[in-house]
């Protein structure tokens, strides 16, 4: 369906970033099997019930071991109740999808500290090689602080 692509059209001039319909989007990688596309499935449907979240789902074989997820909560970013049902909707399939075993391949910049948090061997590992490559903090702003 164009479900996953309509906010694309929103925006004077096609532009995504001006139009009124903004996007999240999670992004779960699953072994291949069969039991896996249903859950996948349900836990972000039951949210989007739960939060009142406009979503669209599309499933896609990375290789011959593993599902993608594409997940995208669409909502309109002149309504502060949609903006946080949408920001409470990915933040809660994400977190059940990890509970599964389904990490994320991308994350936006608020999850971050929910994937990577302070104080892990992880984050200290970043921070490292961040101040390495990029000592005045100039790429990705807000993104790895």
């Amino acid at each position: 369906s164009n479900a996953g692509v309509r906010f694309l059209q929103d925006g004077p001039n096609g532009s995504i970033d001006r139009g009124r319909t903004g996007f999240l989007l999670a992004t779960p990688l699953a072994p291949l099997c069969p039991e896996n596309a249903p859950i996948l499935r349900d836990i972000a449907r039951s949210s989007a019930k739960r939060n009142s979240v406009d979503m669209a789902m599309t499933l896609n074989l990375i290789s011959d071991r593993i599902l993608e997820a594409v997940v995208s909560a669409h909502f309109n970013r002149n309504s502060e109740r949609e903006v946080a049902s949408a920001h409470v909707f990915i933040k809660e399939i994400t977190e059940a999808y990890c509970a599964r075993g389904f990490y994320p391949y991308r994350v936006n910049i608020e999850q971050m500290k929910d994937i990577v948090p302070h104080g892990t061997p992880l984050r200290e590992s970043i921070n490292h090689i961040r101040k390495a490559f990029d000592p005045n903090l100039v790429l990705a702003p807000g993104r790895y602080e």
